[in-house]
């Protein structure tokens, strides 16, 4: 576990026996929510274990690339630092396995070592979905400046679902209706950016696929468990016994066009050693669009290898005894409601 200095303002995050302890802090601290939601009703504030809840493959609700390295960094900043005194902790439906808000701090507790995180439990109030609780809790009141607060596309994407909610709800959907929505939920954004919401939903026929945020050590730690495979880095050295065909798994970031440069170097050396490489991906979201773009982004990747070999075994047809020491793997679930919770065979 990390060991931190806490400043005055800020109290030591819940080890196992203190979790009671920092929880009737939270509430002496700072007024339980019981009246700032809507959707929500205020139920208690307890510890979860932070292992038996975001389970991998499950979507950060409120945001469209899931956890990224920028807003994490940010949040980091914060809870190095402690649990402030006076904040809210994150947020949970009664029943439930997945957070409203507060991932950012889930990966914080699980990154440290930590077991428990203290979450504040609501039900719904009769009558309204999951997708308007999501848009109020998850959307408007992201927390600020503590956390990182809402961005234009988790804006849009979740728009784009209100819409479909109305269309299948049997709504007529009409640009006033969007205007409403973007004005309620989005009302802490300038004008400007506010209209070119109004204008992006209302114009969007098609459904934006979530996606969750790229995590090397996550397909690590699933590649191992699932397939007993171990990841390994590029100077790692292999001893190779006669006679026996060795696999190694590398795991490359997909978007970063300088893949193929440090590719290949190691994937030729092994190949020449007798040595099979097994290729998996993962993709920063910052850097796509959409589904269909992390995609795309994967299958250019694994053709700018195979446009490779192509051109070594024109100059020399000796040369395609390399595709025999290339497998392809798998890569991170990262695209909702297409992927699924396990790794993608490629």
């Amino acid at each position: 576990m990390t060991s931190v200095q806490f400043e005055s303002t800020y109290t030591e995050h819940p080890v196992e026996d203190k979790v009671l302890d920092l929880l009737e802090k939270i509430n002496r601290t700072s007024t339980p929510p019981t009246d700032k939601y809507e959707t929500v009703e205020y139920v208690e504030t307890k510890a979860v274990n932070v292992h038996t809840i975001q389970k991998a493959g499950k979507e950060n609700v409120g945001r469209f690339r899931g956890v990224t390295t920028t807003s994490y960094e940010t949040i980091e900043r914060s809870m190095d630092k402690g649990y402030k005194d006076g904040e809210r902790p994150a947020c949970i439906l009664q029943g439930e396995d997945w957070l409203l808000n507060g991932n950012h701090r889930l990966k914080w507790y699980r990154k440290n070592g930590y077991n428990w995180m203290p979450v504040d439990v609501f039900r719904p109030v009769q009558g309204v979905s999951i997708g308007d609780i999501i848009d109020e809790v998850g959307l408007l009141y992201q927390p600020t400046p503590e956390g990182t607060g809402s961005s234009y596309e988790d804006y849009k994407a979740r728009g784009i679902l209100f819409v479909e909610r109305k269309k299948n709800e049997g709504f007529v959907i009409s640009q006033e209706l969007v205007n409403a929505w973007v004005d309620k939920f989005a009302r802490n954004e300038i004008a400007k950016t506010r209209t070119n919401l109004k204008k992006a939903i209302f114009n969007n026929t098609t459904k934006s696929a979530w996606l969750i945020a790229g995590d090397r050590q996550q397909v690590i730690d699933e590649l191992l468990l699932t397939k007993g495979w171990i990841v390994r880095n590029a100077d790692y050295k292999i001893i190779r016994e006669d006679g026996y065909l060795y696999t190694v798994d590398r795991l490359f970031e997909a978007s970063q066009k300088v893949f193929i440069r440090d590719f290949l170097p190691r994937f030729l050396k092994d190949a020449k050693n007798g040595v099979k490489t097994r290729l998996h991906f993962y993709v920063t979201t910052t850097n796509v669009k959409d589904g269909a773009a992390l995609k795309k982004t994967v299958q250019t990747r694994i053709a700018e290898i195979m446009d490779v070999l192509s051109d070594m075994e024109e100059f020399n047809i000796g040369n395609k005894r390399y595709r025999h020491f290339l497998e392809l793997g798998y890569r991170q679930a990262q695209i909702v409601k297409v992927d699924g919770s396990e790794l993608v065979k490629l």
